[in-house]
């Protein structure tokens, strides 16, 4: 290499650095307790907890977790979430207490989740309606199960998503829609599935879509720019994505890989924590 060669090297290394010292900083507050006793009195009222994941992250401020991939032996498969504590901002190491498990159903074909606390008690499940079709449920009964739903509540759709480009080679694609309300179990039962497809407008829910990945120069790598946890190193994978609010284009949800089966999870308002897991859920079968 000659000495302009190395010259321009140098001059593209400053620039990059240049580059990442104009990225975004962490300055969104903290949405949940940031410290280990804040958390552990959380997880031990599971009905706190409960309302906890079902209210939504406030405006500027972001619910940061972490999510671990577990597959075991005999087939199962699970999606721990974890809140991470001791740290204002993310860091490749530090305190995990997992707040929500998902499990998947061993003999089920299509995507079928429950969602959990850590004391087995039951939030919400995930159904694969369709190929490509997603829908949240909150912890009532199946109505076509007569015996088990007998005098209990009927469970209700509280959010929808379907995957827009099944099979293609590119990034996945998928729309979502939420209850537009403080808590969504105050929501009255919508056919999300439904308004997706025919793509209807709902006054009383919110959308939240996937941000197209631009292209780098030369290569053609698909690139996203992520905020809020610009201090971590991700990996790159085909389950980085970010989903943003139709209304205003702000991000509502980013999620990246840092490490083997683990992932960043940031949520932004107007989602909960529950939705933001329901997402990340989505796009690992996707």
């Amino acid at each position: 290499m000659t000495s302009s060669e190395r010259q321009r090297a140098k001059s593209r290394i400053e620039l990059l650095a240049e580059k990442q010292a104009q990225l975004p900083k962490f300055q969104r507050k903290l949405y949940g307790p940031t410290s280990l006793s804040g958390v552990q009195t959380l997880v031990s009222n599971p009905n706190e907890l409960c309302n906890f994941l079902l209210s939504p992250v406030p405006k500027d401020m972001v619910f940061q977790a972490e999510l671990f991939h577990k597959h075991s032996l005999f087939g199962e498969k699970k999606v721990v979430l974890m809140i991470r504590v001791d740290s204002d901002e993310f860091q490749s190491r530090g305190t995990h207490i997992p707040i929500a498990t998902a499990t998947k159903k061993r003999k089920s074909s299509k995507l079928n989740y429950h969602i959990d606390l850590p004391d087995g008690n039951l939030v919400a499940k995930l159904r694969e309606k369709f190929r490509g079709q997603f829908i949240l449920y909150d912890n009532g009964a199946n109505p076509e199960n007569k015996k088990k739903s007998f005098g209990r509540d009927i469970r209700k759709q509280i959010g929808g998503c379907r995957i827009t480009n099944i099979g293609a080679l590119e990034p996945i694609k998928m729309r979502s829609l939420f209850p537009n309300a403080e808590k969504i179990e105050d929501v009255s039962d919508v056919d999300y599935l439904f308004h997706l497809e025919e793509n209807l407008e709902v006054s009383s829910a919110f959308y939240v879509d996937s941000v197209l990945a631009s292209r780098t120069k030369g290569t053609g790598r698909h690139t996203l720019h992520f905020e809020y946890s610009g201090n971590i190193e991700r990996i790159a994978s085909t389950h980085n994505f970010i989903m943003a609010n139709r209304s205003d284009d702000t991000k509502a949800l980013q999620m990246g890989k840092f490490d083997k089966k683990q992932y960043i999870l940031d949520v932004n308002h107007p989602l909960t924590p529950l939705q933001g897991l329901f997402l990340a859920l989505c796009h690992f079968h996707g």
